[in-house]
């Protein structure tokens, strides 16, 4: 379903991220592993290519701005394209509202708020010009914790995306469907209109 397609999956070296990226090139994407540790994104590239994929790892610290332009030159320079990225990377805070620290904070919104910007807009004009793009965001643990900062990285990206898609003064209505795997309760899926 993906023949000719090339992605990217941040933190793709373990956990959802490599399924994420396993996936993708079962359906027949190649996939570019992104992770911040060199052993576990070859890991997962060693996976892909074992079943018979086309992978090829990338260290990057997507927070930064050069470190996340580096990752898309070289996908470019490598495969010659870039149709879906995958915004997995992410951390959570699990503290009360009245026990986060400044630096624990500042790390939630660079990781699941900043990087992710930061990785679309690099992206975004190429895809408009190649009239296909797909941009996922995932929220890490959105759905098992009572927290209103859980809910944050959903609101902010969600408007990004639909930002970097309509360039017109009156953006045309666009419909962005979120579906949420929740850990206790059946799964939920919430369609938003603008």
């Amino acid at each position: 379903r993906l023949s000719d397609r090339v992605a990217i999956v941040t933190g793709a070296g373990r956990g959802i991220g490599r399924a994420t990226a396993l996936r993708l090139a079962q359906d027949g994407a190649a996939v570019v592993v992104n992770d911040i540790d060199a052993e576990p994104a070859a890991e997962t590239v060693g996976l892909i290519e074992s079943a018979g994929g086309q992978a090829h790892s990338h260290v990057a610290n997507t927070i930064d701005m050069a470190q996340a332009e580096a990752l898309t030159a070289a996908t470019m320079e490598r495969f010659g394209a870039l149709d879906i990225v995958v915004n997995n990377a992410g951390t959570n805070i699990v503290n009360p509202v009245d026990k986060i620290v400044d630096e624990d904070w500042d790390r939630l919104l660079e990781l699941n708020l900043t990087a992710p910007v930061i990785l679309v807009r690099e992206l975004a004009g190429q895809m408009k010009e190649r009239e296909w793009g797909l941009i996922v965001n995932i929220s890490p643990m959105v759905s098992m914790f009572d927290e209103t900062i859980q809910v944050m990285k959903f609101s902010a990206i969600a408007k990004q995306v639909y930002t970097v898609q309509d360039e017109e003064p009156q953006p045309k209505k666009t419909k962005l469907s979120i579906l949420i795997n929740d850990t206790f309760t059946p799964r939920s899926r919430t369609t938003i209109g603008w």
